[in-house]
């Protein structure tokens, strides 16, 4: 019984890969937007964590 295709590798996308992954640890760090880097600085908002925490324990039927 043969392979799939599926289970062949293609070299030509591997070298394409190969590529795209290059071009990605190049320019990643000095190529995201401002916005992006702002976005990953930003503490999380610990607030939030405990309203659903409140909601969790209601749901689960546990009063006060």
């Amino acid at each position: 019984m043969s392979k799939s295709k599926l289970d062949h590798s293609d070299a030509r996308s591997d070298a394409r890969l190969k590529q795209f992954a290059e071009i990605d640890r190049k320019t990643a760090p000095e190529g995201s937007h401002p916005a992006a880097k702002a976005a990953h600085r930003q503490t999380l908002d610990r607030k939030g964590s405990k309203r659903a925490e409140e909601f969790a324990r209601i749901e689960r039927g546990k009063e006060a």
